[in-house]
């Protein structure tokens, strides 16, 4: 913390190095006008926060955070109901990221050890099910909307 922020009583203020190049702006992630307000990127992160709705809000959410995502760019998001980002993720077409996905599933052991007992429990990859890449990655390339990157078939493998 203290190599990021300048601390100034109880108020912390990012470093002027790590805001070099960057544009903070607050918007609300559920306006379907967000898109008009930011405009395309090429990488959007959203962790943490749609673990809190209920899942037919975060997954419209979810769809409104990725269309944020310029076409070819990324969207990393964890922190949500595994059914939701699935739904979502196979209904937007969003082309899972392979590289390091175990180890990023598997790299927060405490919420790990929590499932199936608290609600913010992971579940343990299985890949078992029919859908397992797709459901436990935490990243995605996002396809033009002309352009699926892959079929929206559930994958086996």
């Amino acid at each position: 913390m203290v190599e990021m922020f300048d601390w100034q009583e109880d108020r912390a203020k990012i470093k002027s190095w790590l805001r070099e190049g960057i544009t903070w702006q607050p918007g609300d992630a559920a306006d379907p006008n967000l898109i008009n307000i930011l405009g395309p990127q090429d990488m959007v992160v959203a962790s943490n926060f749609l673990c809190h709705m209920a899942r037919a809000d975060a997954e419209r959410c979810l769809g409104n955070i990725g269309q944020l995502v310029s076409p070819g760019g990324y969207l990393f998001v964890s922190g949500v109901d595994l059914d939701a980002r699935t739904k979502t993720a196979f209904d937007l077409g969003w082309e899972p990221v392979r590289e390091l996905m175990v180890e990023i599933h598997d790299g927060d052991r405490s919420v790990r050890a929590d499932w199936p007992w608290e609600w913010w429990g992971l579940e343990p990859l299985n890949r078992k099910r029919h859908d397992w890449q797709i459901r436990y990655a935490a990243a995605f390339r996002i396809a033009s909307p002309e352009g699926r990157l892959f079929s929206a078939a559930p994958h086996n493998g």
